[in-house]
């Protein structure tokens, strides 16, 4: 009986997102993130001295560049007692727009792997932080 509540516990907490790139051009990404119901996922506005905000990133050896601030869907706020102050987050999907530009000297076609820092909760537990990487093909 516990090794049937553990194996259920690890399903459901495995990975309560799955991220992936839904549009790329030589001007921008579009990523989603699909959140499992019952998960949360913090913005990458989330105020300090709080939860772990996502954080989205470009290598410098990579063969773009981010040319502006990331945009995203609008996260849920609302006052969190844990931390004691107003938390921003996204239930169910959201969506973030990389604006993009290629590096000097660099081709202008390939794949750009984009660094994606991020915590995740539900109403019970959080998840270590954890990065992913994902691959755009860029035209």
């Amino acid at each position: 009986m516990i090794w049937i509540l553990w194996l259920s516990l690890l399903q459901t907490t495995d990975e309560p997102i799955r991220w992936s790139v839904i549009r790329s051009s030589g001007s921008e990404v579009k990523l989603s993130a699909r959140i499992l119901d019952g998960w949360h996922l913090y913005s990458i506005t989330q105020k300090p001295g709080g939860p772990i905000p996502t954080r989205i990133t470009i290598a410098a050896d990579q063969p773009y560049e981010l040319t502006g601030d990331i945009d995203s869907s609008p996260p849920e706020v609302h006052h969190d007692e844990s931390f004691d102050m107003d938390v921003e987050q996204h239930q169910g999907e959201a969506e973030f727009t990389l604006p993009i530009r290629p590096r000097k000297g660099a081709k202008s076609s390939g794949d750009l792997q984009i660094k994606i820092r991020f915590q995740t909760c539900s109403g019970q537990l959080c998840l270590p932080p954890k990065t992913v990487t994902a691959v755009a093909k860029v035209p």
